[in-house]
């Protein structure tokens, strides 16, 4: 999938990309969209959330857990 993303210029190019080769695709219904729980883990320093490594007022975004990342890298 990296070799894939590094083939285009910006995320813009490979959606358009991705979208061209889906044949414009289709909306999912909710019961056919995949089920990613466990890939992701949210940190977050608001709201009842906390990461002590996360400085206050840091953007945060989901994060891959620490096994999915190995199989990205």
């Amino acid at each position: 999938m990296r070799e894939l993303g590094l083939r285009h210029k910006t995320a813009w190019d490979l959606y358009q990309a991705l979208r061209q080769e889906a044949g414009g695709g289709k909306r999912l219904t909710l019961s056919e969209v995949p089920d990613w729980a466990g890939l992701w883990v949210w940190n977050s320093n608001r709201g009842f959330l906390f990461d002590p490594d996360t400085p206050e007022g840091a953007v945060t975004t989901a994060k891959l857990t620490p096994e999915y990342q190995r199989k990205l890298d």
